[in-house]
């Protein structure tokens, strides 16, 4: 609250993060089944920031892929500098 923004971490599989092999991988059975869940989580997913953007809040999403070790100290030094750069 005291910096004004919500910070989502979504697994790339379930939110269908398009940057990354994860996110692009569906299920060999029930593909319709997938292929729908994935998008109305995605649905959802941009309903909700356009919302909390309409509120004022700044969104940030962090993806699964973005917290391995190799990655992990780069994607909290972005979050720290949009953190301090955002005004509300």
């Amino acid at each position: 609250r005291k910096y004004g923004t919500v910070i989502f971490v979504n697994g790339c599989f379930w939110h269908g993060h398009k940057h990354c092999e994860k996110g692009r991988r569906r299920p060999k059975t029930r593909k319709d089944w997938w292929e729908n869940k994935i998008k109305n989580t995605q649905k959802r997913d941009l309903r909700k920031t356009v919302e909390l953007l309409g509120l004022g809040w700044q969104v940030i999403t962090i993806w699964e892929c973005q917290l391995t070790v190799t990655e992990v100290d780069e994607t909290f030094k972005k979050l720290v500098r949009k953190l301090r750069d955002f005004k509300t």
